[in-house]
């Protein structure tokens, strides 16, 4: 039989020692100094920091969509056997070279603002006397570009026949049926369609262009932009951009389509999209301040205080928990105090 006696609870002597044991470690753990995380430490939180200044140009991932015509053509105006041609795919045809000969006449690329659409000969003027007076000049050649076709303008043409003619009558007027007309000065042949041995109609491709750039603009405009003119960089190539995001400028236009050249089809196909930067024209010189120092805000304008006084100050930016501001005159802000008591209103 067994005895209550030998259930009994512990004694009260354990009892004792257990509880003065763990009051001792509460009461060790509840002394001991807690270190202080070194992120915490370095937070000041009244008195006066120092400052940093950098250059900002708010730069902006974008994308540009590039817009562009139907495929464009080299042609020729005169009729016949083709017994020459500079062309190849992928091959560049430059003003003021032989494109192609037909019949065993050379065809003189020139990019002239229009085609030309009429022979010449002195006395005769107008636009498209200007036109080929200007390319003229552009390759080297002395002529004034007034519109009006003159012993220059005869001598200038006569001599850039030459170099792909040398053996040539000298010419006294510009006959229209041997010049091809380039769009610009440079272009790239997609393919070629007149390959030596084939006869062309005046009229007929000697050669496809890729289509040009029509139009260019961003996908989508950044929001929150600091003020300034803009501009897209696209590897080494910065290009002008208006407030909406146009890009305008014809040869702008043309470089764009250059490096967009790999995915633009023919008229229908989606407009094909160019990885760029948005940055400013002309980058800003900031000063970096912590948020907490800046007080009065109001929109973009606030104040901040430093051993100057008060300053007021142009918020350009808020990135990674830092501000960056201009001071009004470019006032020379080393620190700034981050003292409430101490902040007196901005003149």
């Amino acid at each position: 039989m067994i005895r209550l006696r030998e259930l009994a609870t512990p004694s009260v002597g354990l009892i004792a020692v257990l509880a003065c044991g763990a009051l001792g470690a509460a009461i060790a753990l509840a002394t001991t100094s807690q270190p202080t995380p070194s992120s915490l430490e370095s937070i000041p939180v009244s008195g006066s920091v120092p400052t940093s200044t950098r250059t900002f140009d708010d730069a902006r991932s974008v994308e540009v969509v590039v817009e562009r015509g139907p495929d464009r053509h080299v042609t020729s105006r005169k009729g016949g056997w083709v017994t020459a041609s500079g062309c190849a795919p992928g091959a560049v045809l430059t003003s003021g070279t032989r494109i192609a000969s037909v019949d065993g006449m050379p065809l003189l690329g020139l990019a002239t603002s229009e085609p030309l659409w009429r022979d010449l000969a002195a006395g005769d003027s107008g636009d498209d006397v200007r036109s080929l007076q200007s390319e003229l000049s552009r390759l080297g050649y002395p002529v004034r570009a007034d519109g009006v076709v003159g012993p220059e303008t005869i001598q200038a043409f006569a001599a850039v026949w030459q170099t792909i003619e040398p053996r040539g009558l000298i010419r006294t007027t510009v006959a229209s049926e041997s010049i091809a007309w380039l769009p610009t000065s440079t272009v790239t042949a997609s393919t070629c369609d007149a390959p030596i041995g084939a006869r062309v109609e005046p009229g007929d491709a000697l050669a496809t262009l890729p289509p040009a750039a029509t139009r260019a603009t961003l996908g989508a405009m950044p929001d929150d932009l600091a003020a300034g003119e803009r501009q897209l960089v696209v590897g080494d190539l910065r290009i002008d951009v208006d407030e909406g995001g146009v890009v305008s400028d014809e040869s702008s236009l043309a470089e764009l389509a250059t490096i967009a050249d790999g995915s633009l089809g023919t008229e229908g196909v989606p407009p094909a999209t160019i990885a760029a930067r948005l940055v400013l024209t002309h980058p800003a010189r900031v000063v970096v301040v912590p948020p907490s120092s800046l007080y009065g805000v109001e929109g973009t304008r606030a104040c901040v205080s430093s051993e100057g006084g008060a300053i007021r100050v142009t918020i350009v930016a808020s990135e990674l928990g830092q501000t960056l501001v201009i001071p009004d005159g470019d006032t020379p802000l080393p620190g700034v105090s981050l003292d409430e008591s101490a902040r007196r209103p901005c003149a």
